[in-house]
């Protein structure tokens, strides 16, 4: 497992004390063979990036954003040069915007592999995938503008498409 930070923070909050600056990430790989023909695997990754100004009663975000996925997959060795892949991958996505709002992404993906050969130096690759995304706008009503409001209730009225 790898946690990754930087000092770059600390001092730009030492030279300009009323920004504030945060970011991290972070990946994390494992494989366990279960036998000798057929393995399985997690693979997690992701990363978080804030940049705000205090001000004297909150701290405004200028940019805040991050990610996370999770992959998941089995592995089954077929014969000598012939491998097949099953694996699941799930993710989220958050930017914040203005007013406590929040766009959301989530990712759901599902993939199937063959790799067959039965040729010698003759690579054959054959599968399927499938992704499904869902955004949504995320609001702290209590937070919003009589404009932004106004802006949301204009939103949920259209149709989808």
């Amino acid at each position: 497992m790898e946690v990754a930070n930087s000092y770059t923070a600390a001092l730009l909050s030492r030279l300009a004390s009323d920004t504030i600056l945060d970011y991290w990430d972070y990946q994390l790989r494992a494989t366990y063979d279960i036998t000798p023909r057929d393995r399985i695997g997690v693979f997690a990754f992701g990363s978080y990036d804030f940049l705000g100004q205090r001000t004297p009663t909150e701290t405004v975000p200028l940019f805040a954003s991050e990610f996370h996925r999770i992959d998941l997959r089995y592995d089954r060795q077929l014969g000598p040069d012939s491998t097949m892949r099953t694996a699941v991958t799930l993710g989220l996505d958050r930017t914040r915007l203005s007013e406590g709002r929040f766009m959301r992404e989530s990712v759901a993906r599902g993939e199937k592999r063959d790799h067959p050969s039965r040729i010698p130096s003759v690579l054959v690759r054959a599968g399927s995938d499938v992704q499904v995304d869902s955004y949504a706008v995320v609001t702290n009503v209590d937070e919003l503008s009589p404009t932004a409001i106004a802006r949301g209730e204009l939103l949920s009225r259209r149709e989808p498409i």
